[in-house]
């Protein structure tokens, strides 16, 4: 808990004392944050929440940032070259 009241401080949506504490205010700044991050707002500090204050803070950086897709996704996934030729495509200077 302090930890995150520490990162939620760093990126100024905490205001209150490091004190370990889950308070209205440590709650409040939660909820902002979730909110930043494109999190589901649940103004607790479940398990997304936390990776995102341990690993996402900076902004940016993480790959997690931003509105999470669905499990559910169409989007393709890419396994390697989308020609599969095997031509050396690199442009090389020779």
């Amino acid at each position: 808990m302090i930890k995150a009241q520490q990162a939620l401080r760093q990126q100024g949506l905490y205001k209150g004392p490091v004190d370990g504490k889950f308070g209205p205010e440590t709650r409040s700044a939660v909820t902002r944050f979730q909110k930043q991050n494109g999190l589901q707002q649940t103004a607790q500090l479940d398990p997304q929440t936390m990776g995102e204050l341990q690993g996402g803070s900076g902004g940016g950086g993480s790959a997690s940032s931003g509105a999470k897709m669905p499990s559910n996704s169409s989007a393709p996934a890419f396994s390697g070259s989308s020609s599969g030729s095997d031509k050396d495509d690199d442009n090389d200077v020779k």
